[in-house]
Protein backbone atom coordinates (compact mmCIF):
# COMPACT_ATOMS: atom_id res chain seq x y z
CA UNK A 1 0.00 0.00 0.00
CA UNK A 2 1.38 2.95 -1.07
CA UNK A 3 2.20 6.18 1.80
CA UNK A 4 0.82 9.89 1.44
CA UNK A 5 3.41 11.73 -0.39
CA UNK A 6 5.15 8.41 -1.95
CA UNK A 7 4.41 9.96 -5.21
CA UNK A 8 4.56 13.37 -5.78
CA UNK A 9 3.49 16.04 -8.35
CA UNK A 10 6.71 17.39 -9.40
CA UNK A 11 6.79 19.73 -12.30
CA UNK A 12 3.33 21.59 -14.03
CA UNK A 13 2.82 23.01 -17.25
CA UNK A 14 0.08 24.94 -17.40
CA UNK A 15 0.69 27.65 -19.53
CA UNK A 16 2.46 26.22 -23.20
CA UNK A 17 2.07 29.49 -25.51
CA UNK A 18 4.35 31.28 -26.74
CA UNK A 19 6.32 27.97 -26.53
CA UNK A 20 10.09 28.43 -25.95
CA UNK A 21 11.12 24.81 -27.04
CA UNK A 22 8.53 22.39 -25.22
CA UNK A 23 5.64 20.62 -27.11
CA UNK A 24 2.45 22.96 -26.88
CA UNK A 25 0.68 20.63 -24.54
CA UNK A 26 -0.13 21.00 -20.84
CA UNK A 27 1.12 18.51 -18.68
CA UNK A 28 1.86 17.12 -15.04
CA UNK A 29 4.74 15.12 -13.93
CA UNK A 30 4.68 12.72 -11.31
CA UNK A 31 8.28 11.42 -9.40
CA UNK A 32 7.97 8.27 -7.03
CA UNK A 33 9.91 9.34 -4.34
CA UNK A 34 9.42 5.96 -2.34
CA UNK A 35 12.09 2.94 -2.27
CA UNK A 36 9.27 1.08 -3.86
CA UNK A 37 7.84 -0.29 -7.14
CA UNK A 38 3.74 1.38 -7.31
CA UNK A 39 0.90 -0.09 -9.50
CA UNK A 40 -1.09 2.94 -10.92
CA UNK A 41 -4.06 0.83 -11.72
CA UNK A 42 -7.32 2.64 -10.84
CA UNK A 43 -5.26 5.73 -9.53
CA UNK A 44 -6.95 9.29 -10.05
CA UNK A 45 -5.64 12.98 -11.15
CA UNK A 46 -7.37 15.49 -10.61
CA UNK A 47 -7.31 19.93 -11.30
CA UNK A 48 -10.30 21.77 -9.49
CA UNK A 49 -13.88 20.71 -9.77
CA UNK A 50 -13.19 19.13 -13.39
CA UNK A 51 -13.69 15.16 -13.78
CA UNK A 52 -10.66 13.12 -12.82
CA UNK A 53 -9.05 10.85 -15.09
CA UNK A 54 -8.38 7.55 -14.03
CA UNK A 55 -4.74 6.31 -14.72
CA UNK A 56 -4.32 2.14 -16.43
CA UNK A 57 -2.17 -0.63 -15.36
CA UNK A 58 1.65 1.30 -14.67
CA UNK A 59 4.24 -0.42 -12.51
CA UNK A 60 5.82 3.05 -11.51
CA UNK A 61 9.35 2.12 -10.34
CA UNK A 62 11.40 4.30 -7.46
CA UNK A 63 12.94 6.82 -8.04
CA UNK A 64 11.85 7.49 -11.71
CA UNK A 65 9.14 9.79 -13.34
CA UNK A 66 5.92 9.83 -15.52
CA UNK A 67 4.84 12.27 -17.44
CA UNK A 68 0.46 12.78 -17.48
CA UNK A 69 -1.12 14.78 -20.51
CA UNK A 70 -4.19 14.62 -23.12
CA UNK A 71 -3.10 11.64 -25.71
CA UNK A 72 -3.10 13.86 -28.95
CA UNK A 73 0.18 15.18 -27.58
CA UNK A 74 1.80 11.52 -27.14
CA UNK A 75 4.03 12.04 -30.41
CA UNK A 76 5.74 15.90 -29.20
CA UNK A 77 7.60 13.72 -26.35
CA UNK A 78 10.77 11.89 -26.27
CA UNK A 79 10.00 8.15 -26.28
CA UNK A 80 13.09 8.13 -23.96
CA UNK A 81 10.40 9.18 -20.95
CA UNK A 82 7.58 7.41 -19.06
CA UNK A 83 4.07 9.04 -20.63
CA UNK A 84 0.39 8.31 -20.04
CA UNK A 85 -1.78 10.30 -22.23
CA UNK A 86 -5.50 10.99 -21.48
CA UNK A 87 -8.72 12.25 -24.29
CA UNK A 88 -10.11 14.10 -21.20
CA UNK A 89 -7.13 15.00 -19.71
CA UNK A 90 -8.02 17.45 -17.36
CA UNK A 91 -7.20 21.50 -17.83
CA UNK A 92 -4.41 23.12 -15.75
CA UNK A 93 -5.66 27.31 -15.73
CA UNK A 94 -2.68 29.30 -15.97
CA UNK A 95 -3.53 31.28 -12.52
CA UNK A 96 -3.34 28.58 -10.62
CA UNK A 97 -5.55 25.24 -9.52
CA UNK A 98 -5.69 22.38 -6.58
CA UNK A 99 -4.50 19.50 -8.05
CA UNK A 100 -5.06 16.07 -6.39
CA UNK A 101 -3.49 12.45 -6.43
CA UNK A 102 -5.27 9.46 -5.42
CA UNK A 103 -5.03 5.85 -5.34
CA UNK A 104 -7.43 3.70 -6.09
CA UNK A 105 -9.04 3.66 -2.87
CA UNK A 106 -9.48 7.23 -3.52
CA UNK A 107 -6.84 7.89 -0.77
CA UNK A 108 -5.16 11.59 -1.44
CA UNK A 109 -1.80 10.89 -1.81
CA UNK A 110 -0.25 14.39 -2.89
CA UNK A 111 -2.13 17.69 -3.11
CA UNK A 112 -1.09 21.24 -4.06
CA UNK A 113 -2.57 24.10 -4.79
CA UNK A 114 0.04 26.02 -7.23
CA UNK A 115 -0.55 29.41 -8.18
CA UNK A 116 1.26 32.21 -10.72
CA UNK A 117 2.47 33.59 -8.56
CA UNK A 118 4.95 30.78 -8.34
CA UNK A 119 6.93 31.75 -11.44
CA UNK A 120 9.39 34.43 -9.50
CA UNK A 121 9.98 35.70 -13.36
CA UNK A 122 7.44 38.13 -14.83
CA UNK A 123 8.73 37.40 -18.10
CA UNK A 124 8.45 33.44 -17.84
CA UNK A 125 4.64 33.64 -15.77
CA UNK A 126 3.88 35.29 -19.38
CA UNK A 127 3.66 31.66 -20.61
CA UNK A 128 6.24 28.77 -22.66
CA UNK A 129 7.82 27.26 -19.26
CA UNK A 130 6.86 24.93 -16.25
CA UNK A 131 6.75 25.03 -12.84
CA UNK A 132 9.38 22.93 -10.87
CA UNK A 133 9.25 21.32 -7.61
CA UNK A 134 12.75 22.41 -5.99
CA UNK A 135 13.30 20.36 -2.95
CA UNK A 136 10.84 16.69 -3.28
CA UNK A 137 12.13 15.80 0.30
CA UNK A 138 9.46 18.28 1.19
CA UNK A 139 6.80 18.49 -1.10
CA UNK A 140 3.81 19.57 0.68
CA UNK A 141 6.16 22.27 1.16
CA UNK A 142 4.84 24.99 -1.35
CA UNK A 143 6.71 28.71 -0.29
CA UNK A 144 10.01 28.94 -1.99
CA UNK A 145 9.83 25.70 -3.08
CA UNK A 146 8.54 25.99 -6.56
CA UNK A 147 9.59 28.32 -9.53
CA UNK A 148 9.71 28.31 -13.23
CA UNK A 149 12.16 26.25 -14.99
CA UNK A 150 15.61 27.91 -16.25
CA UNK A 151 15.93 24.76 -19.09
CA UNK A 152 16.22 26.54 -22.21
CA UNK A 153 13.50 24.84 -23.39
CA UNK A 154 11.08 25.79 -21.08
CA UNK A 155 10.88 22.50 -18.70
CA UNK A 156 12.34 19.33 -18.23
CA UNK A 157 9.22 16.45 -18.51
CA UNK A 158 10.25 13.17 -17.48
CA UNK A 159 13.62 14.03 -16.45
CA UNK A 160 15.62 15.62 -13.35
CA UNK A 161 14.29 19.20 -12.32
CA UNK A 162 16.58 22.26 -13.48
CA UNK A 163 16.12 23.63 -9.96
CA UNK A 164 16.28 20.27 -8.28
CA UNK A 165 18.02 20.59 -4.64
CA UNK A 166 17.14 22.21 -1.41
CA UNK A 167 14.86 25.27 -0.36
CA UNK A 168 17.36 28.05 0.08
CA UNK A 169 14.86 30.09 2.41
CA UNK A 170 12.48 27.48 4.09
CA UNK A 171 9.38 28.96 4.90
CA UNK A 172 8.78 28.05 8.50
CA UNK A 173 4.97 27.52 9.25
CA UNK A 174 2.96 30.39 11.11
CA UNK A 175 -0.44 31.30 11.67
CA UNK A 176 -2.08 33.19 9.24
CA UNK A 177 -5.41 34.14 10.56
CA UNK A 178 -7.93 32.71 12.70
CA UNK A 179 -11.28 32.84 10.75
CA UNK A 180 -15.36 32.57 11.40
CA UNK A 181 -15.45 32.91 14.76
CA UNK A 182 -18.17 31.53 16.47
CA UNK A 183 -19.48 30.66 20.02
CA UNK A 184 -18.85 26.64 19.62
CA UNK A 185 -15.68 26.97 17.09
CA UNK A 186 -13.32 28.88 14.50
CA UNK A 187 -10.54 27.97 11.90
CA UNK A 188 -7.05 28.80 11.98
CA UNK A 189 -5.27 29.38 8.44
CA UNK A 190 -1.69 28.38 8.49
CA UNK A 191 0.79 29.68 5.34
CA UNK A 192 2.24 26.27 4.79
CA UNK A 193 1.03 22.62 5.58
CA UNK A 194 1.23 20.90 9.28
CA UNK A 195 1.68 17.63 10.60
CA UNK A 196 -1.66 16.18 11.35
CA UNK A 197 -1.12 14.29 13.98
CA UNK A 198 0.69 17.07 16.05
CA UNK A 199 -2.00 19.67 14.99
CA UNK A 200 -4.81 17.01 15.85
CA UNK A 201 -3.11 16.95 19.40
CA UNK A 202 -5.49 18.87 21.97
CA UNK A 203 -3.07 19.35 24.58
CA UNK A 204 -1.19 21.75 21.78
CA UNK A 205 -3.96 24.36 22.32
CA UNK A 206 -4.92 26.34 25.31
CA UNK A 207 -6.88 29.19 25.84
CA UNK A 208 -5.56 31.22 28.36
CA UNK A 209 -6.40 31.82 31.77
CA UNK A 210 -10.08 29.85 30.75
CA UNK A 211 -11.06 26.36 31.46
CA UNK A 212 -12.71 26.24 28.10
CA UNK A 213 -12.02 22.68 26.30
CA UNK A 214 -10.28 22.74 22.46
CA UNK A 215 -10.78 20.26 20.23
CA UNK A 216 -8.66 20.33 17.46
CA UNK A 217 -9.52 18.83 13.75
CA UNK A 218 -6.98 19.29 11.10
CA UNK A 219 -8.51 19.39 7.57
CA UNK A 220 -7.81 16.74 4.53
CA UNK A 221 -5.69 17.11 1.85
CA UNK A 222 -2.94 20.10 2.77
CA UNK A 223 -3.88 20.48 6.56
CA UNK A 224 -3.37 24.32 6.41
CA UNK A 225 -6.46 24.76 7.84
CA UNK A 226 -7.41 23.52 11.67
CA UNK A 227 -11.08 23.68 12.88
CA UNK A 228 -10.88 24.30 17.09
CA UNK A 229 -14.10 23.48 18.41
CA UNK A 230 -15.01 24.47 22.10
CA UNK A 231 -16.70 23.81 25.10
CA UNK A 232 -18.57 25.24 27.14
CA UNK A 233 -19.10 28.10 24.38
CA UNK A 234 -17.34 31.38 23.91
CA UNK A 235 -18.80 34.31 25.54
CA UNK A 236 -19.55 37.82 23.54
CA UNK A 237 -17.48 41.17 24.26
CA UNK A 238 -14.90 38.83 25.90
CA UNK A 239 -11.23 39.03 23.85
CA UNK A 240 -9.35 35.00 24.38
CA UNK A 241 -5.69 35.00 24.17
CA UNK A 242 -4.99 31.41 22.27
CA UNK A 243 -1.75 29.50 22.69
CA UNK A 244 -0.13 27.33 20.65
CA UNK A 245 2.25 24.90 21.67
CA UNK A 246 5.80 24.78 19.56
CA UNK A 247 5.01 21.09 19.47
CA UNK A 248 2.88 21.57 16.37
CA UNK A 249 5.09 20.80 13.46
CA UNK A 250 4.77 21.55 9.67
CA UNK A 251 4.57 18.25 7.54
CA UNK A 252 8.83 18.44 7.65
CA UNK A 253 8.37 18.34 11.11
CA UNK A 254 10.05 21.61 12.12
CA UNK A 255 7.58 23.20 15.22
CA UNK A 256 5.83 26.56 14.31
CA UNK A 257 7.28 28.22 18.01
CA UNK A 258 5.30 29.46 20.51
CA UNK A 259 2.38 31.61 19.49
CA UNK A 260 -0.24 33.58 21.27
CA UNK A 261 -2.72 35.29 19.43
CA UNK A 262 -6.09 36.90 20.88
CA UNK A 263 -9.09 37.06 19.00
CA UNK A 264 -12.97 37.03 19.81
CA UNK A 265 -16.27 36.62 18.98
CA UNK A 266 -16.75 39.58 16.12
CA UNK A 267 -19.89 41.87 16.53
CA UNK A 268 -21.21 44.39 14.55
CA UNK A 269 -19.69 48.21 15.03
CA UNK A 270 -22.29 50.83 15.94
CA UNK A 271 -21.29 54.32 14.49
CA UNK A 272 -17.98 55.98 16.21
CA UNK A 273 -17.28 52.37 17.15
CA UNK A 274 -14.78 52.43 14.77
CA UNK A 275 -12.61 55.79 13.99
CA UNK A 276 -10.22 57.40 11.97
CA UNK A 277 -7.52 58.85 14.19
CA UNK A 278 -4.66 59.67 12.33
CA UNK A 279 -4.08 60.66 8.14
CA UNK A 280 -1.08 60.65 6.02
CA UNK A 281 -1.91 61.83 2.84
CA UNK A 282 1.21 64.02 1.60
CA UNK A 283 3.27 60.80 0.71
CA UNK A 284 7.27 60.81 0.72
CA UNK A 285 9.93 58.60 -0.68
CA UNK A 286 10.09 56.95 3.44
CA UNK A 287 6.93 57.05 4.37
CA UNK A 288 3.27 56.04 1.81
CA UNK A 289 0.03 56.90 2.51
CA UNK A 290 -1.73 55.65 5.50
CA UNK A 291 -5.21 55.99 7.34
CA UNK A 292 -5.79 54.98 11.25
CA UNK A 293 -8.53 53.34 12.81
CA UNK A 294 -9.13 52.98 16.48
CA UNK A 295 -11.51 50.28 17.95
CA UNK A 296 -13.31 53.03 20.14
CA UNK A 297 -15.50 49.97 21.27
CA UNK A 298 -15.55 47.21 23.85
CA UNK A 299 -16.63 44.62 20.85
CA UNK A 300 -14.16 42.70 18.82
CA UNK A 301 -14.93 43.57 15.21
CA UNK A 302 -13.62 41.90 12.26
CA UNK A 303 -12.95 44.20 9.14
CA UNK A 304 -12.92 41.42 6.37
CA UNK A 305 -15.03 42.73 3.13
CA UNK A 306 -15.24 46.63 5.24
CA UNK A 307 -13.87 49.35 2.67
CA UNK A 308 -12.61 52.71 2.73
CA UNK A 309 -14.65 55.43 1.13
CA UNK A 310 -13.42 58.73 -0.33
CA UNK A 311 -15.95 61.89 -1.31
CA UNK A 312 -16.47 63.92 -4.44
CA UNK A 313 -15.71 67.17 -3.51
CA UNK A 314 -17.77 69.25 -5.59
CA UNK A 315 -20.90 66.64 -5.32
CA UNK A 316 -20.08 65.31 -1.51
CA UNK A 317 -21.04 61.92 -2.45
CA UNK A 318 -19.40 58.81 -2.33
CA UNK A 319 -16.21 58.94 -5.04
CA UNK A 320 -14.37 55.42 -4.45
CA UNK A 321 -14.64 52.57 -2.58
CA UNK A 322 -11.97 50.23 -1.84
CA UNK A 323 -12.13 46.64 -0.03
CA UNK A 324 -9.74 46.61 3.10
CA UNK A 325 -9.09 42.77 3.26
CA UNK A 326 -11.19 39.74 1.98
CA UNK A 327 -10.35 37.25 4.75
CA UNK A 328 -10.88 37.93 8.19
CA UNK A 329 -8.81 40.25 10.33
CA UNK A 330 -9.88 40.98 13.66
CA UNK A 331 -9.43 44.46 15.40
CA UNK A 332 -10.01 43.93 18.85
CA UNK A 333 -11.14 46.23 21.69
CA UNK A 334 -9.31 49.25 22.25
CA UNK A 335 -6.18 48.73 19.69
CA UNK A 336 -5.24 50.69 16.75
CA UNK A 337 -4.56 49.46 13.24
CA UNK A 338 -2.94 51.47 9.83
CA UNK A 339 -3.99 50.76 6.90
CA UNK A 340 -1.69 51.65 4.22
CA UNK A 341 -0.59 50.03 0.33
CA UNK A 342 3.21 49.30 1.50
CA UNK A 343 3.94 47.71 4.85
CA UNK A 344 7.49 47.17 4.86
CA UNK A 345 8.11 50.75 3.75
CA UNK A 346 6.06 52.37 7.65
CA UNK A 347 8.34 49.48 9.21
CA UNK A 348 11.77 50.67 7.83
CA UNK A 349 10.85 54.21 8.52
CA UNK A 350 8.93 54.08 11.54
CA UNK A 351 11.17 52.10 14.74
CA UNK A 352 9.25 50.08 17.14
CA UNK A 353 6.14 49.37 15.15
CA UNK A 354 4.34 46.43 15.80
CA UNK A 355 3.61 44.75 12.33
CA UNK A 356 0.51 43.24 14.11
CA UNK A 357 -0.96 46.96 13.89
CA UNK A 358 0.02 47.21 10.59
CA UNK A 359 -2.42 46.18 7.50
CA UNK A 360 -1.57 45.93 3.82
CA UNK A 361 -5.10 46.72 2.12
CA UNK A 362 -6.41 44.55 -1.02
CA UNK A 363 -6.97 48.11 -3.07
CA UNK A 364 -6.05 51.89 -1.71
CA UNK A 365 -8.25 55.07 -2.12
CA UNK A 366 -6.61 58.09 -3.85
CA UNK A 367 -5.46 61.12 -0.76
CA UNK A 368 -5.35 64.03 -2.59
CA UNK A 369 -2.68 66.24 -1.69
CA UNK A 370 -4.88 69.05 -1.89
CA UNK A 371 -7.46 67.54 0.89
CA UNK A 372 -10.92 66.21 0.80
CA UNK A 373 -13.11 63.93 3.20
CA UNK A 374 -12.83 60.01 3.65
CA UNK A 375 -14.65 57.38 5.55
CA UNK A 376 -14.84 53.92 6.88
CA UNK A 377 -17.86 51.28 5.23
CA UNK A 378 -18.85 48.18 6.72
CA UNK A 379 -19.79 45.11 4.84
CA UNK A 380 -23.20 46.20 4.88
CA UNK A 381 -22.21 49.57 3.51
CA UNK A 382 -22.88 51.60 6.68
CA UNK A 383 -20.30 54.08 7.49
CA UNK A 384 -18.80 54.41 10.59
CA UNK A 385 -16.58 57.43 10.75
CA UNK A 386 -16.21 60.47 8.60
CA UNK A 387 -12.43 62.09 8.79
CA UNK A 388 -11.74 65.60 6.97
CA UNK A 389 -7.82 66.46 5.70
CA UNK A 390 -5.95 69.46 4.14
CA UNK A 391 -2.75 70.90 4.15
CA UNK A 392 -3.89 73.77 6.12
CA UNK A 393 -4.91 71.53 8.74
CA UNK A 394 -1.02 71.04 9.46
CA UNK A 395 0.62 73.11 11.66
CA UNK A 396 1.16 76.47 10.23
CA UNK A 397 5.13 76.75 11.24
CA UNK A 398 6.00 73.74 9.22
CA UNK A 399 8.23 74.22 6.06
CA UNK A 400 7.43 71.18 4.58
CA UNK A 401 4.09 68.34 5.22
CA UNK A 402 5.34 65.85 2.83
CA UNK A 403 5.65 62.53 4.93
CA UNK A 404 3.79 64.58 8.08
CA UNK A 405 0.41 62.80 9.22
CA UNK A 406 -2.52 64.72 10.43
CA UNK A 407 -3.52 63.13 13.84
CA UNK A 408 -7.21 63.42 16.02
CA UNK A 409 -6.64 65.08 19.29
CA UNK A 410 -9.91 64.31 20.74
CA UNK A 411 -12.28 60.65 19.93
CA UNK A 412 -14.77 62.76 21.27
CA UNK A 413 -15.19 65.14 18.70
CA UNK A 414 -16.01 64.93 15.22
CA UNK A 415 -13.50 63.89 12.58
CA UNK A 416 -15.57 66.28 10.28
CA UNK A 417 -13.87 69.47 12.65
CA UNK A 418 -11.16 70.48 11.21
CA UNK A 419 -9.83 71.82 14.55
CA UNK A 420 -9.82 68.64 16.22
CA UNK A 421 -6.89 67.72 13.99
CA UNK A 422 -3.15 68.15 14.55
CA UNK A 423 0.46 67.68 12.73
CA UNK A 424 2.03 64.57 14.32
CA UNK A 425 4.81 65.61 16.60
CA UNK A 426 8.57 65.98 15.91
CA UNK A 427 9.71 64.10 18.27
CA UNK A 428 7.59 61.13 16.89
CA UNK A 429 8.91 61.05 13.84
CA UNK A 430 6.08 63.15 12.52
CA UNK A 431 3.74 59.81 12.35
CA UNK A 432 2.45 57.47 14.91
CA UNK A 433 0.85 55.17 12.59
CA UNK A 434 -0.43 51.59 14.69
CA UNK A 435 -0.43 53.55 17.94
CA UNK A 436 -1.79 56.32 20.27
CA UNK A 437 -1.18 59.60 18.94
CA UNK A 438 1.51 61.90 19.59
CA UNK A 439 -1.35 65.05 19.76
CA UNK A 440 -4.15 62.89 21.62
CA UNK A 441 -6.07 64.39 24.31
CA UNK A 442 -7.87 62.36 27.06
CA UNK A 443 -11.27 62.90 27.91
CA UNK A 444 -9.70 61.97 31.11
CA UNK A 445 -7.47 65.46 31.01
CA UNK A 446 -10.57 67.53 30.38
CA UNK A 447 -11.61 69.83 34.00
CA UNK A 448 -15.87 69.11 34.31
CA UNK A 449 -16.62 72.87 34.42
CA UNK A 450 -18.34 75.17 31.92
CA UNK A 451 -14.70 76.79 30.48
CA UNK A 452 -11.93 75.19 30.80
CA UNK A 453 -8.47 74.18 29.12
CA UNK A 454 -5.55 71.88 29.07
CA UNK A 455 -2.75 72.26 29.15
CA UNK A 456 -2.18 75.48 31.34
CA UNK A 457 0.91 76.44 29.48
CA UNK A 458 1.82 75.99 25.62
CA UNK A 459 5.20 75.85 24.07
CA UNK A 460 3.80 75.77 20.36
CA UNK A 461 6.83 73.89 18.29
CA UNK A 462 5.15 70.79 17.08
CA UNK A 463 7.86 68.01 19.11
CA UNK A 464 4.77 66.38 20.84
CA UNK A 465 4.69 68.40 24.28
CA UNK A 466 2.21 70.44 25.18
CA UNK A 467 2.16 71.93 21.26
CA UNK A 468 -1.49 73.36 21.73
CA UNK A 469 -4.16 74.39 23.66
CA UNK A 470 -7.94 72.19 23.87
CA UNK A 471 -10.29 74.55 25.42
CA UNK A 472 -13.34 73.21 26.60
CA UNK A 473 -16.71 74.96 27.17
CA UNK A 474 -20.14 72.83 29.01
CA UNK A 475 -23.10 74.13 29.46
CA UNK A 476 -25.68 72.78 30.91
CA UNK A 477 -28.60 73.92 28.23
CA UNK A 478 -27.77 74.36 24.51
CA UNK A 479 -28.39 77.95 22.43
CA UNK A 480 -25.51 79.90 24.21
CA UNK A 481 -23.39 82.36 22.03
CA UNK A 482 -20.02 82.02 22.79
CA UNK A 483 -16.57 83.75 22.90
CA UNK A 484 -13.22 83.03 23.60
CA UNK A 485 -9.98 85.64 22.96
CA UNK A 486 -6.80 85.78 23.63
CA UNK A 487 -5.19 88.95 25.01
CA UNK A 488 -1.74 90.60 25.97
CA UNK A 489 -1.44 91.55 29.49
CA UNK A 490 -1.50 94.69 28.03
CA UNK A 491 -5.46 94.27 27.05
CA UNK A 492 -4.31 94.24 23.28
CA UNK A 493 -6.30 91.60 20.87
CA UNK A 494 -3.83 88.64 20.37
CA UNK A 495 -6.29 86.29 18.41
CA UNK A 496 -9.98 85.23 18.20
CA UNK A 497 -9.94 81.84 19.26
CA UNK A 498 -14.20 81.39 18.16
CA UNK A 499 -16.48 84.72 18.28
CA UNK A 500 -19.89 84.82 18.68
CA UNK A 501 -20.22 81.30 18.09
CA UNK A 502 -23.20 79.06 18.67
CA UNK A 503 -22.48 75.87 20.95
CA UNK A 504 -24.19 72.84 22.21
CA UNK A 505 -23.99 71.52 25.01
CA UNK A 506 -20.19 70.55 24.66
CA UNK A 507 -17.91 71.38 22.37
CA UNK A 508 -13.63 71.78 22.48
CA UNK A 509 -11.66 74.02 20.36
CA UNK A 510 -7.99 74.40 19.43
CA UNK A 511 -5.55 76.83 19.64
CA UNK A 512 -2.25 76.87 18.53
CA UNK A 513 -0.18 79.11 20.08
CA UNK A 514 0.46 81.63 17.06
CA UNK A 515 -0.91 84.73 16.71
CA UNK A 516 -3.72 86.37 14.46
CA UNK A 517 -1.23 85.97 11.09
CA UNK A 518 0.12 82.67 12.50
CA UNK A 519 3.06 84.44 13.85
CA UNK A 520 5.07 83.49 16.80
CA UNK A 521 4.16 85.13 20.24
CA UNK A 522 6.97 86.57 22.59
CA UNK A 523 7.24 84.07 25.64
CA UNK A 524 5.10 85.37 28.69
CA UNK A 525 1.87 84.87 30.21
CA UNK A 526 -1.41 85.84 27.77
CA UNK A 527 -5.33 86.22 29.11
CA UNK A 528 -7.57 83.85 27.92
CA UNK A 529 -11.19 85.41 27.61
CA UNK A 530 -14.24 83.37 27.60
CA UNK A 531 -18.10 84.94 27.59
CA UNK A 532 -21.11 83.40 26.59
CA UNK A 533 -24.78 84.61 26.43
CA UNK A 534 -27.81 83.05 25.77
CA UNK A 535 -31.27 84.12 24.60
CA UNK A 536 -32.75 83.78 27.73
CA UNK A 537 -30.76 86.26 29.51
CA UNK A 538 -28.09 84.17 30.87
CA UNK A 539 -24.45 85.61 30.77
CA UNK A 540 -21.22 84.12 31.67
CA UNK A 541 -17.61 85.13 31.71
CA UNK A 542 -14.43 83.86 32.63
CA UNK A 543 -10.80 84.99 32.21
CA UNK A 544 -7.92 82.86 33.03
CA UNK A 545 -3.64 83.08 32.85
CA UNK A 546 -1.93 81.03 29.85
CA UNK A 547 1.68 80.77 29.64
CA UNK A 548 3.20 80.76 26.31
CA UNK A 549 6.80 78.84 26.54
CA UNK A 550 9.84 79.28 23.94
CA UNK A 551 10.89 76.35 22.15
CA UNK A 552 11.55 73.08 24.50
CA UNK A 553 14.56 71.33 23.11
Amino acid sequence: MPSIQDIILNEIFADPSPSVGMPDCEFVELFNRSDKPLNLFGWSFSSGSRDPVFLPSFVFEPETYLVLTGSSCLDDFSDTINLLGFSDFPALPNYGEKLILKDRYGKIIHSIQYSNKWYLDEAKEEGGYSLELIDNNYPCITTNNWRASSSSSGGTPGTTNSYSGEIIDYPYARLVTIENVQRTACELIFNESLDSSSAANASNYTLENTDIQITPLPVSPDYKLVELHFHPALEYARTYKLILSSQITDCAGIGIGHVASAFGIPQEPDSADLLITEILFEASEEVPEFIEIFNNSGKVIDLQNYHLISFDPYTDTIKSVKQITSTSFQLMPGNYLALTENVQLLLSRFEGIDQENLLQTASWITLSNEGGKTGIQTNQDKILDIAVYAPEMHFNLLDNTKGVSLERISNSQPGTQPKNWHSASTNSGYATPGKVNSQSLMNSEIEATVFSFHPESISPDNNGIDDFITVTLRFSKPGFLSTVKIFSQQGILIKDIINNELCGTEEQYVWDGLGADNERLAMGYYIMLFEAWHPDGERLRDKRAVLVLPEKK
